[in-house]
């Protein structure tokens, strides 16, 4: 929620939204915001599903839902959306699926109003990595494509979550270019940090758990500053160590995800990452200290429980 910035009586539109359950989600922490639950494939994207996620997070609210819901169902090159409405328009995990992405775009600027901003949530190729993206396997595109993409409709970038190179990324665009141009410069302010966290992507420094554990040191002593400019590194850690996980190469993440315990020592997500590692490396006493830390930070953590019992089975087997 904050990285969205979503404020009550606002107008939101989430381009390719499916059953439009990341509104629902947000529904819980805001009043009196107009969502448009946007899709083209009405097998994911119909007024059953989204009544079905509706009276979900009503239960969960803890007042009576004041948050109204729209659907709309586009075209491959229209969004049907009306136009000179919204505040924010959110493309969630869906810009590398658009095909007439320039089209879409040409659209989308007709739908915001005056100051309206465009969020695009991705996962990214780096100059270092290719980003298979997960469920679809479609390979991520890298920032700097995306940036072109909406300079073209003059919109540009005033922010992003993440630093750049991040296998995932939050990105933020406003036709104001003063916006733009000031982000750029706060960018510089941090860029030697950023060096530094750069240097992970190199498979050599992944490998050397003294180099990752300095690199580490370095950024949490840093951290405050980074800050100021991205409000995280922990997706860019959290990535990079599953690219490894994924691809097999179990030393580099752990290397990399140690990090993360340094920068955010209560991460349920990290605890969850060294448990799935060290069940796939068969250290079964470790993956389960690991697995118990979750449970720990989150006591109804139903995934936590299950792998605890997943690995005392096979525990049991050996």
């Amino acid at each position: 929620m904050e990285n969205f910035e979503i404020q009550n009586g606002q107008f939101i539109a989430d381009v390719g939204a499916a059953s439009g359950w990341i509104e629902g989600i947000f529904s819980v922490f805001t009043d009196s915001v107009t969502y448009y639950v946007q899709d083209i494939n009405e097998n994911y994207s119909n007024e059953q599903e989204l009544k079905q996620v509706v009276k979900h997070y009503s239960k969960v609210r803890e007042t009576p839902q004041t948050n109204s819901f729209h659907l709309v169902i586009g075209t491959k090159t229209k969004t049907l959306l009306p136009d000179s409405t919204f505040d924010k328009v959110i493309l969630n995990n869906t810009f590398h699926e658009i095909h007439f992405k320039q089209k879409i775009l040409d659209d989308i600027c007709h739908k915001l109003k005056p100051g309206g901003k465009i969020i695009i949530c991705e996962g990214f190729s780096s100059p270092y990595k290719n980003n298979l993206l997960k469920g679809c396997g479609v390979l991520g595109l890298t920032v700097d494509t995306v940036i072109y993409y909406l300079k073209r409709c003059n919109f540009y970038l005033t922010n992003m979550t993440e630093p750049p190179n991040s296998l995932y990324n939050q990105l933020t665009f406003e036709r104001n270019k003063s916006h733009s141009d000031d982000f750029f410069e706060r960018r510089k302010t941090v860029e030697t940090y950023i060096n530094q966290l750069g240097l992970l992507d190199k498979k050599t420094i992944a490998l050397d758990s003294s180099k990752t554990d300095s690199i580490g040191n370095y950024i949490k002593e840093n951290l405050s500053e980074i800050k100021n400019v991205y409000k995280s590194v922990e997706a860019y850690i959290n990535e990079l160590g599953y690219w490894h996980y994924a691809n097999g190469q179990y030393k580099e993440a752990l290397n990399i995800l140690s990090i993360n315990l340094k920068l955010y020592p209560s991460s349920e997500t990290m605890y969850a990452y060294f448990g799935n590692i060290y069940t796939q490396t068969r250290q079964y006493e470790t993956a389960l200290y690991n697995y118990s830390k979750c449970l720990e930070i989150d006591p109804d953590d139903i995934v936590a429980k299950s792998n605890i019992e997943k690995v005392k089975k096979l525990m049991a087997k050996m």
